[in-house]
């Protein structure tokens, strides 16, 4: 999304669509030390789920279902590939529309 390893202060916001049961995930290397700061709001559809992951690893950090909207701050412990995700998990015939501000700063 911002490219390889961000220095300094980085910020997008977006509005996306997840169609039914996908997802859509942002993957940034963050270094060590950084914070990644995401807000997001449903605004139609329901059912969302919402995830952060550290690649290689399976294991979700924030892991957040049926919540319409949330704010995570998290401190990144080491140089990683991470993956900010939104789902639609259950829904099988509407969209989600997500509004989602995503920083990252050192």
């Amino acid at each position: 999304m911002f490219g390889e390893i961000m220095p300094g202060y980085v910020s997008q916001r977006l509005t996306v669509v997840i169609e039914p049961r996908s997802d859509i995930c942002f993957i940034e290397k963050l270094r060590a030390g950084s914070v990644l700061y995401v807000t997001y709001q449903e605004l139609t559809g329901g059912d969302l789920t919402f995830f952060i992951k550290q690649t290689p690893f399976h294991q979700p950090y924030h892991l957040r279902r049926l919540e319409p909207r949330g704010e995570i701050n998290m401190n990144i412990l080491e140089v990683a590939e991470y993956k900010v995700c939104f789902a639609s998990t259950r829904i099988r015939v509407s969209n989600i529309r997500v509004s989602t501000f995503i920083n990252i700063y050192d």
